[in-house]
């Protein structure tokens, strides 16, 4: 080693103590701040650790939570594919879900309708009752059907189970109609075992927690938390995950960490005390501290000592310190001190390792170099579109595919800008190029290039940032590829499917589309939305069996067109088809299998023309022929179809019951054989004066004639002869009607007119002796009034107007009763015309019963037919005097029940029944209640009734009355219905 002269040396300044000393403080106190920061940096850690394996914690957990949940969502997804469930047997669905239970700890099944009322609860017998549901049960049964995916509840307490559970529903749809919910409800209980299986430190709290922030289960406290909600810190941050600091359910600040469900949407929360975690950190900080400073102090103490020893050694690590900085060769003898030896030697192996970083420098610098050069040659000689650019969108290589497909030639574009090299680049690409230099990977398919003579060319590109060695961007590399053959392949493909499709959209008839090979619809055109009534949006995707009928779906006939189209190469049928809404029509189907040029399946080709109308037309021309066979059959007229020659060709049902033969013994036989034999010569005779002349004497005239019957029997006919024309020739149709119940009718109309006169008679007797009475009385108190007028004034008894006024009263009480006994008898004779009892029935109440009468009535209108031929007017003011006899009656009681019924008797009658809670009958009432003035009531006059019983009567019916067993009367009547009338 050189050595510099002493001459070089400076003589004043620090002494090598005091340097020593400055030298030892100012490495200390950096170590001193360098362990303190290594200190802190470590418990920094440890804190971060602690905070980190609690939110570790957390997921695992959350992980075996949603197994357990995901075992019971399967169950009930599984239990929900049961056959017995499908066949809605709740006894086997019982026994299934039974079953599977074993496996699902803590669980049991429920099963209500759609209104929430439980069917079936394997926690309870099925002999004992099931609850009613509550309103949350509703809500989540509502909220299901809504959106038809399995509900996982939160956590609630069990109409049945009493206790903390949680359910996991589900809605059972059957032929696309909501039928039942199915359940699984599981104990809370069996989540918290899965709570210890993370093996965390003791005092650290696990929670779940459900949707609404109430606690399903915890390791601490379990029984007094579960079911009560999180702490309200919590609440704030409950749909965040990760570490968050909040205060715990009793009180204590704990470091919080969140693992939300995706499957359920519970919160898995893993805490532990802050305090806990940060005492370690504490302890490590202030022992660190303290050993740094007194590692300093000792530092310090032997440094001072030091300085003594090592003066004349420090010089010459000066010397030599010069020759290092003028990078001279130094050679360091040993010293005698080892501190300074080692210094020496510190300096020898920096200097050497500056040397060895300056030679890899420059070995580096050479490699880089060449690496560039070769990744310049990769791109160029690359067989793709590539080209790769700097931040300046400079070019730093292009392929040679790149320059030809651009246009740009073999020209040097290294360096040159690359909107200079293409100055018809669009803005939007330019913005796509910035995006890369930001980072993005972009890529697109088909972009429009127009070059600067106009000429459009399209390319899919993908851009790419490239990172320096440091690991910031240098640039982007750009793929391209020229795809203008294939695009204008592929517009020349769609403009022939949009001719295709214009084609197919242009026939309205018919419905055409397309279905894929599992039958599902692809494609439709207007045809198919005019005739199916669905747009596009609205089908396409879902299965043509939508178009089909439940029972043709059920028995699979959708699947078997499709296999038969498959088998056959075709399949043409017609049926029944369903449109939007539920409508049905007829329609004829064609289905085609489609196929590729591999010959493999693509779908299939349907087409559908709706034959609605044709298929109405040919129901209805049966409908027809069948509804005139009805007609016919059904008449209560005999038919009979006679032909030119008297022959019978036809006879109806009634025909045959009428005269007594069956139909093959009538038909093809002469019509003499129903006439009399004193008449059939001048049938005979009609007929052909009729068929030679065309003058008529009965056909077209209603008479009356007379029939013979298979057994011998003659009865009165009313006949109407028509003609027609069957197979070009002549045939009459004649319409004959039994007679003979008419004129036993008209014999007891007769009868019951004698005996309305004689009723009339004994009514005018009665009435004369109702109306002398007060009329006798007025007639006295005239008298006596003027009798009083010759008096004087002073010597009268009374005075005169007490006595007209007695006068006026009189009279007024015969004017009452002529007055009530016009309202009885003003219809007069009965005018009958056809009418619906039912009717009349519901509007009497209303218009007999007065509004301030507080009467509650209880109509039953139980007969089938209520047609009857009547007087309104009549039958009206029938029940109405009924009525109101029945009000009046009820008047003191406290129960005031007015019920009104109908029946029907032996098919041919209706019978009326009006029952009251009223007094009822006295003994002896009921024989002559009908009876003119007979009545029970102190202001009645005693002729309602027996004109009740009149018109009834005189409608061919009968009136009663009998005493209500429920307490009260009944007052009946009945009528005979407009079918018997019209036999008759």
């Amino acid at each position: 080693m050189r050595a510099a002269s002493d001459s070089n040396l400076p003589t004043d300044g620090l002494s090598i103590g005091q340097r020593l000393t400055l030298i030892v403080l100012a490495v200390a106190f950096p170590m001193l701040l360098l362990s303190t920061a290594i200190v802190w940096r470590l418990a920094s850690q440890e804190r971060d650790q602690s905070r980190h394996a609690i939110l570790y914690s957390s997921r695992p957990i959350m992980s075996a939570v949603d197994a357990q949940l995901g075992k019971y969502i399967a169950a009930v997804q599984a239990l929900a594919a049961s056959q017995s469930l499908k066949a809605q047997d709740l006894a086997g669905f019982r026994e299934e879900a039974e079953q599977a239970l074993p496996g699902l700890p803590g669980a049991w099944v429920t099963l209500a309708d759609v209104q929430g009322q439980q069917l079936v609860n394997t926690l309870v017998s099925t002999i004992e009752p099931l609850p009613l549901p509550s309103e949350g049960e509703r809500t989540a049964i509502v909220r299901a059907l809504e959106t038809r995916q399995t509900q996982v509840s939160g956590v609630l307490v069990g109409e049945v189970a009493k206790f903390p559970m949680i359910s996991v529903g589900l809605p059972i749809f059957i032929a696309d109609k909501a039928v039942y919910f199915l359940t699984i409800s599981v104990d809370v209980a069996a989540f918290r075992a899965l709570l210890y299986s993370g093996g965390l430190p003791e005092g650290w709290i696990v929670e779940v927690i459900d949707r609404r922030g109430n606690i399903i289960a915890r390791t601490r406290d379990h029984q007094r938390w579960v079911g009560r909600p999180a702490s309200a810190d919590w609440r704030t941050i409950r749909k965040e995950d990760g570490l968050f600091e909040a205060l715990a359910l009793e009180g204590q600040p704990v470091i919080y960490a969140n693992a939300v469900s995706p499957l359920s949407g519970w919160t898995t929360v893993v805490a532990a005390e802050k305090s806990a975690l940060e005492a370690p950190i504490r302890e490590i900080t202030v022992s660190a501290i303290l050993v740094g400073l007194i590692v300093t102090t000792l530092s310090i103490v032997l440094a001072a000592m030091a300085a003594r020893k090592i003066t004349a050694p420090i010089k010459a690590l000066e010397r030599g310190a010069q020759a290092l900085r003028h990078h001279e060769p130094v050679i360091f003898a040993a010293t005698g001190v080892p501190e300074f030896d080692q210094a020496l030697l510190a300096f020898d192996t920096a200097s050497k390792a500056l040397l060895d970083y300056e030679d890899q420098r420059r070995q580096t610098e050479m490699a880089l170099r060449s690496s560039e050069a070769r990744l310049r040659l990769f791109v160029e000689q690359a067989p793709a579109s590539i080209a790769m650019f700097d931040r300046n969108m400079c070019y730093v290589a292009a392929s040679h595919r790149f320059l030809a497909q651009y246009g740009i030639g073999e020209q040097d574009v290294v360096g040159r800008s690359l909107y200079e090299v293409l100055p018809e680049i669009p803005e939007q690409w330019k913005k796509r190029h910035w995006r890369g230099l930001s980072g993005e990977v972009l890529q697109g398919d088909d972009d429009a290039f127009v070059r600067a003579g106009g000429r459009t060319q399209w390319v899919s590109w993908e851009i790419r940032p490239w990172r320096a060695r440091g690991g910031d961007i240098g640039g982007i590399v750009i793929f391209s590829e020229d795809v203008t053959c294939r695009h204008e392949v592929v517009e020349a493909l769609k403009e022939s499917e949009e001719r295709l499709r214009l084609l197919i959209n242009g026939t309205k008839d018919y419905a055409v589309f397309m279905l894929d090979p599992e039958g599902h619809i692809a494609s439709w055109n207007d045809g198919a939305r005019r005739i199916k009534g669905y747009e596009a949006d609205e089908i396409i995707g879902r299965h043509f069996s939508v178009f089909y009928t439940p029972d043709d779906i059920a028995a699979g006939k959708p699947e078997r067109e499709l296999e038969t189209a498959l088998l056959t190469g075709a399949h043409e049928q017609e049926g029944e088809h369903v449109k939007k809404g539920g409508d049905r029509i007829w329609a004829s189907t064609l289905v085609n299998p489609i196929y590729n040029e591999s010959g493999t399946l693509k779908g299939f080709a349907k087409i559908t023309r709706d034959i609605t109308e044709r298929k109405i037309a040919e129901l209805a021309l049966v409908n027809s022929e069948t509804l005139l066979r009805a007609v016919v059959d059904g008449s209560t007229d005999a038919i009979i179809a006679v032909s030119a020659t008297g022959v019978i060709q036809s006879i109806n049902t009634n025909g045959v019951k009428m005269f007594g033969y069956e139909r093959q013994e009538v038909v093809g036989r002469n019509i003499n054989i129903l006439v009399p034999e004193r008449f059939r010569g001048q049938h005979d005779q009609h007929m052909q004066k009729y068929l030679q002349t065309g003058q008529a004497n009965i056909i077209g005239i209603g008479r009356e004639v007379e029939g013979l019957r298979k057994d011998g029997s003659v009865f009165p006919l009313g006949l109407m002869i028509t003609e027609t024309t069957y197979a070009d020739a002549p045939l009459f149709v004649g319409f004959l009607r039994d007679l003979s119940s008419r004129r036993e009718i008209e014999a007891r109309i007769k009868k019951l007119q004698g005996e309305r006169l004689t009723a009339m008679g004994g009514l005018a007797a009665g009435l004369s002796h109702e109306l002398n009475q007060p009329l006798a009385a007025a007639v006295t108190y005239l008298e006596t009034a003027q009798l009083l007028l010759e008096m004087p004034t002073d010597a009268r008894p009374n005075p005169i107007e007490t006595t007209l006024a007695s006068a006026v009263d009189e009279i007024m009480r015969a004017g009452h009763i002529m007055k009530r006994l016009r309202e009885l008898v003003a219809s007069g004779e009965p005018d009958k015309t056809f009418l619906n009892l039912h009717d009349l029935v519901n509007d009497a109440p209303e218009l007999s019963i007065p509004r301030k009468e507080k009467i509650q009535i209880n109509l039953q209108l139980n007969a089938g037919n209520d047609s009857v031929l009547a007087d309104r007017i009549q039958i009206k003011q029938v029940l109405a005097n009924l009525i109101r006899n029945a009000t009046e009656a009820m008047s003191p009681s406290r129960e005031r029940k007015l019920s009104i019924s109908t029946s029907s008797i032996d098919q041919d009658m209706i019978r009326i029944d009006i029952a009251d809670t009223g007094s009822g009958f006295e003994p002896g009432v009921l024989e002559r209640l009908f009876e003119p003035f007979q009545t029970t009531k102190s202001s009645g006059m005693g002729i309602g009734l027996s004109i009740s019983r009149m018109i009834i009567e005189a409608h061919y019916g009968k009136i009663w009355a009998e005493a209500n067993p429920d307490g009260g009367a009944i007052f009946s009547f009945t009528l005979p219905l407009v079918n018997t009338e019209i036999s008759l």
